[in-house]
């Protein structure tokens, strides 16, 4: 270090004292940024510090506006430094916060899996629940029906009463009535046992009379007899027929099996749900990546264009600064490029140049 001031320090008297002073503080300023970049990054010295070494054996030469100017670059450069690794610390807080999201994100699904399955539970044991108030309402309706049939049964206890009482008179009069007539049994008057009958013949009009209603008569039951024979045959051939359907009912195996079937019904139906809410859950991470390839896709395009816009510039750049050597080139009192020289440029056709490429 003492090596390297000791030429500024005999240039500095050359401007004398303020501004070689000036000359010496930039120097050691420099020399000190460089030393803590190369420490700071425990790697050898890059072409950065190289040049700085350079500029050191150079600053003897320079004037104080250049010296300015490379103090400038040099604290430019220590805060781009700077910038950069709060820019990375802030990229690593983002990138845990982000795997610390994820994971509260996949906890979040399985808690809304988990109340999606009780919610199925609840459902169907609401649906019990509804099925026993029905049946228990089934069951208050008829013990309101039978409390109506005995309120009114209790509102006619006075008429019962009566006809009880009046139906207890008339057992009275037919108990005396039994006991009159077994006591006339035990003590018979009549001794021969038998009764004269009085009756006589009747005439010849009644007799008509007696046969036409007897015919009359006889007529009908036999016409209610076919009609209950018609109807006999009716039911038989109905009892028949519920016979045969009956035949044809499946047995207790079938309703087993049937059991069995409506239980897997039941279970598929779950595992339905659940693989619906599972495709519901996959739609919605497919349209989350979608957007987020599709931001992508912009992000690259913009980038794309950047790239060409810049690519473009460059181009135009070089082309004017050959416009610009041409033109240079072509001024009076010039000096001439030899013919073999690799700087003189050839022209074929329409003016355009061989040696160039043209990117696209």
């Amino acid at each position: 270090m003492l090596l390297t001031l000791l030429p500024l320090y005999t240039s500095c008297m050359t401007y004398g004292s303020t501004v070689g002073t000036l000359i010496l503080v930039i120097t050691y300023h420099f020399s000190q940024a460089l030393a803590l970049l190369s420490c700071h990054h425990k790697q050898p010295p890059c072409d950065l510090c190289n040049l700085g070494k350079g500029c050191q054996l150079q600053l003897a030469h320079c004037s104080p506006v250049h010296l300015g100017c490379c103090f400038g670059l040099c604290s430019e450069r220590v805060r781009q430094k700077k910038e950069l690794d709060l820019v990375m610390g802030e990229r690593d807080i983002l990138g845990t916060q982000l795997i610390r999201r994820n994971d509260e994100l996949a906890l979040l699904y399985e808690k809304v899996k988990i109340q999606q399955s009780t919610l199925s539970r609840g459902q169907m044991q609401y649906r019990d629940r509804l099925n026993e108030i029905r049946v228990l309402k089934i069951k208050l309706a008829d013990l309101k029906r039978e409390l109506h049939v005995l309120r009114t049964g209790v509102a006619n206890v006075d008429v019962l009463k009566r006809e009880v009482a009046s139906l207890g008179r008339q057992l009275l009069q037919e108990r005396t009535k039994v006991k009159a007539l077994s006591e006339e049994l035990e003590n018979p008057l009549n001794v021969h046992r038998w009764r004269k009958l009085e009756g006589s013949d009747p005439s010849t009009y009644e007799m008509i009379q007696k046969i036409q209603t007897l015919q009359k008569r006889l007529i009908g039951k036999t016409e209610e007899v076919v009609e209950k024979e018609l109807l006999i045959q009716e039911k038989e051939k109905l009892y028949v027929e519920l016979k045969s359907i009956l035949a044809r009912q499946p047995g207790p195996e079938v309703a087993e099996q049937l059991s069995m079937y409506q239980a897997s019904l039941r279970d598929k139906t779950k595992q339905l749900k659940a693989m619906a809410s599972e495709l519901n859950m996959y739609q919605a991470q497919v349209a989350e990546y979608k957007y987020e390839i599709e931001r992508l896709t912009r992000e690259l395009g913009g980038l794309k264009k950047k790239y060409f816009e810049s690519k473009k510039r460059e181009q135009l750049e070089k082309e004017a600064q050959r416009g610009a050597a041409a033109a240079a080139g072509a001024l009076p009192g010039s000096k001439t490029a030899p013919v073999g020289s690799p700087q003189q440029q050839r022209f074929t056709g329409g003016g355009f140049s061989l040696s160039t490429v043209v990117t696209q």
